[in-house]
């Protein structure tokens, strides 16, 4: 796009970021389990994915996604990392980064610098209310860690715990 518009290059950037194993959580939650039902769902987001099979528990889905079958080289947007999908073409991140967990008051941020008026933003997808108490363990955390460790310090999430740990999200500043 920069290369057709030069002048975008001085838009304000922004975009938001959630945390990695949240959105690997996710994925698995709402993609993954609706796959063993929906025959659609299974053909994109199962069937392409060599290794990757419904009925599998989320330790299971973690240990596939640090396999080289569950890389970026390979993703499906869902779990590609979001470092890939926010840089620019030169490595460049976003003028303003938020994250989900902060998601009213970043938007406001980004409203402000717009000179925008504020308004709420909707909620959707909500995690279902059978899988809140759902625990990630010490294995899973250790593997997404290291599957996104560039988006765990894009974001800041270093000394962050998994969700739903059991443990509470410990948010380190944003860089």
């Amino acid at each position: 796009m920069l290369a057709r518009r030069p002048e975008a290059r001085e838009y304000f950037r922004f975009a938001f970021l959630r945390h990695p194993a949240e959105r690997a959580f996710s994925f698995w939650a709402d993609k993954h389990t609706l796959a063993r039902t929906d025959r659609d769902a299974f053909r994109w987001f199962i069937r392409p994915y060599h290794g990757l099979r419904t009925g599998m528990s989320f330790p299971e889905f973690c240990r596939w996604l640090a396999t080289p079958f569950g890389a970026d080289a390979f993703a499906d947007r869902h779990w590609l990392s979001q470092h890939v999908q926010l840089r620019d073409a030169s490595g460049r991140p976003p003028d303003f980064l938020g994250r989900a967990e902060r998601l009213d008051a970043d938007w406001r941020a980004v409203c402000e610098r717009l000179g925008l008026p504020p308004r709420a933003l909707p909620r959707l997808n909500p995690r279902p209310p059978a899988l809140a108490a759902e625990e990630a363990d010490p294995a899973s955390d250790a593997l997404l860690r290291r599957r996104y460790a560039d988006d765990y310090r894009l974001g800041g999430y270093a000394e962050a715990k998994v969700p739903g740990s059991g443990e509470g999200v410990h948010q380190t500043p944003s860089p």
